[in-house]
């Protein structure tokens, strides 16, 4: 049973982490890894509950007529078995104690069933036990990597929030090929100065900033991501994802840093520099 469901949540794992986004950081990834575990358990501990609520009912079935054929009262002898008591050790405690009673007094091989049954849930309850094990411990791992992606992104956040808020101070600063501010700016030119600011090197060219960072789709870019246009090793032109589907960029002669929409001229990537 355990190691049917290890591979099921082997299976489960591996297919949620292959659609992770391409520059997910890897403390996300782990998150989303335990996450997963936890989901798999859950549904297991689930399952294993209802088989040993059938396990009882057949015990208490089958127990009865034993106690009848064995002229032993099936209450004292079967009360251990059949309680419905979810405490786990107890539960362990009292199923082996009953197969101990139960034992000396079953003997015929058509009584079996009660003994296979008895077997039956102590196995079920030994699960349920390492399960509910696993369930905490994993529990407390997602509480704790919950806490760092969370200081993580605060961390990304405040970084981007910072690199939008220099790009927007030169808004309506003119294009001019090769510059690079603090006046003027090519496009590659305003990414290297504004990313620069807080000791980030991007490299001058586009194709030099492609390799800043890991590239991603630009439905996964967040605030602070560069975008580009064309495709890579060749790209030609490069601005800074704000969110909401708009991009600051030193766009071309004429019209200098300005704010743009994706729906009005779409980059083809992104690339995530900060972490």
């Amino acid at each position: 049973m355990l190691k049917k469901l290890l591979v099921t949540l082997l299976v489960a794992t591996a297919a949620v982490l292959s659609v992770v986004p391409a520059g997910a950081s890897e403390l996300t990834n782990q998150l989303i890894e335990k996450q997963t575990l936890k989901t798999n358990l859950e549904a297991s501990r689930e399952s294993l509950a209802a088989a040993l609520d059938s396990n009882q009912s057949a015990i208490v079935a089958v127990g009865d007529a034993v106690a009848q054929k064995a002229a032993v009262p099936s209450s004292p002898l079967l009360a251990q078995a059949t309680t419905n008591n979810f405490d786990v050790d107890a539960h362990l405690t009292a199923v082996t104690l009953t197969k101990s009673v139960v034992t000396p007094v079953v003997a015929a091989d058509e009584d079996k069933a009660l003994l296979d049954l008895v077997d039956e849930k102590i196995s079920l309850v030994s699960d349920l036990n390492a399960t509910d094990v696993d369930l905490d411990a994993v529990s407390a791992e997602i509480e704790t990597l919950s806490t760092e992606v969370d200081a993580q992104l605060a961390t990304r956040a405040g970084k981007a929030d910072q690199i939008i808020s220099i790009a927007k101070t030169k808004l309506g600063a003119p294009y001019v090929y090769g510059s690079s501010g603090p006046r003027a700016f090519d496009c590659s030119g305003f990414t290297q100065y504004v990313f620069g600011q807080f000791g980030i090197s991007l490299g001058r060219a586009t194709y030099n900033q492609e390799s800043a960072g890991t590239r991603i789709a630009l439905s996964a870019a967040q605030p602070g991501d560069l975008v580009f246009w064309g495709r890579a090793g060749a790209t030609y032109h490069v601005g800074i994802y704000l969110g909401g589907g708009n991009y600051i960029h030193a766009a071309a002669p004429g019209k200098g840093v300005r704010i743009q929409s994706i729906a009005s001229y779409a980059p083809s990537f992104a690339v995530r520099v900060l972490g």
